[in-house]
């Protein structure tokens, strides 16, 4: 459970998109999963990635703690408790571009949200609420149905 919104963006919108979160607050952009060897301390982005997460640099530290390993023996960083933004890429076109993804940030009640927004006053929700923002001012909503799915104008 949670909020989201759905987009269709170039590689370039995604990356203003990026710069303009940057500006406005200190985050950083990495993936949500891991090698096994993972480090557990060093967070970076693939430029292939389908699904990362943006993250305020307050809660790096206990985003990464809250880390769970998979049965494949890779490390999954999780969005639990309004921990970060989940950004995912090619939800349901698989690898075409350009992508078609969601925003989404997780709103079931989870322990380590009493950590997370004393850390950031709740700033998780208003980084979400600027990216929701700037697609709605930059991207056209290109459908029928009640929820919008908001693509990039250069398209």
């Amino acid at each position: 459970m949670g909020i989201q919104i759905q987009h269709i963006l170039t590689p370039e919108d995604e990356s203003e998109l990026i710069s303009y979160l940057r500006d406005k607050y200190s985050i950083q952009v990495a993936n949500s999963i891991y090698p096994e060897n993972w480090d557990r301390k060093t967070l970076v982005k693939s430029a292939d990635a389908r699904s990362w997460l943006v993250i305020d640099e307050r809660v790096v530290d206990l985003v990464v703690g809250s880390s769970n390993q998979l049965p494949s023996g890779e490390w999954q960083i999780r969005s639990k408790g309004r921990s970060c933004i989940e950004w995912n890429r090619d939800l349901y076109n698989e690898g075409k571009t350009p992508s078609r993804g969601r925003l989404f940030v997780d709103a079931i009640p989870n322990d380590i949200y009493m950590d997370i927004s004393s850390e950031t006053g709740g700033d998780i929700e208003k980084q979400f609420k600027r990216a929701v923002a700037w697609l709605k001012k930059n991207c056209i909503n290109v459908s029928q149905y009640k929820y919008g799915i908001w693509q990039s104008a250069k398209l």
